[in-house]
C-alpha cells in the first residue's frame, strides 16, 4: 500500500480507517507535534471554555488532558502526577 509493507489485511484496513479519519479532520496527521494536536483538541471541543477551562496542558507530553483528581494534577494521556 502506497510502497510500503502491510503485513495483514487487518493492517491494511486499519491503515486506510486512519487516513480516512485524517482526511475527515477527525484525527492529525502522524506528523504534528504533541502541541499542535493539543491545541487541535482544545479547540474541537464543544462546550468551548468551559471544558478547557478544566483540561490545562501536560507539561510531560504536550497534550491538554491534565486534571484535577483528589489535590493531584494527572494526565489522562500519558499517566504524569505532581501532587501538590
Amino acid at each position: 500500500m502506497g510502497g510500503k509493507y502491510v503485513p495483514s489485511l487487518l493492517a491494511a484496513i486499519g491503515d486506510v480507517i486512519e487516513h480516512h479519519m485524517i482526511d475527515i479532520g477527525f484525527m492529525p496527521a502522524r506528523d504534528s507535534g504533541p502541541k499542535e494536536i493539543a491545541q487541535r483538541q482544545v479547540a474541537n471541543l464543544p462546550t468551548g471554555g468551559a471544558v478547557a477551562a478544566r483540561m490545562a496542558q501536560c507539561p510531560k507530553c504536550g497534550e491538554a488532558s491534565l486534571i484535577r483528581v483528589e489535590g493531584c494534577d494527572q494526565c489522562t494521556s500519558c499517566g504524569y502526577s505532581r501532587c501538590g
